[in-house]
């Protein structure tokens, strides 16, 4: 198991691959970030989505085409992928 660290949070690998936003409940607890959150190299999107799902406004940024894709569609309402 691999651990990724963002000098704020450690999370296993396994802890994203299954796509659940809670995953990401723990860092935003420990985070309690300040409104408008801009996460940077969001991957998937899972932290942007906890911090709506808490009613902080929150916009994700994935530079790479494959995290892009691997977080959803221009369709879905948190996407902005253009």
């Amino acid at each position: 198991m691999r651990i990724e660290t963002c000098g704020t949070c450690r999370m296993t690998t396994s802890a994203t691959k299954d796509g659940n936003w809670r995953s990401f409940e723990p860092v935003y607890a420990r985070m309690r970030p300040a409104p408008p959150v801009l996460d940077v190299g969001s991957g998937l999107g899972l932290f942007v989505e906890c911090c709506q799902r808490h009613g902080t406004t929150a916009v994700g940024l994935e530079l790479s085409k494959e995290g892009v894709e691997a977080g959803g569609s221009a369709d879905s309402p948190s996407s902005g992928a253009i």
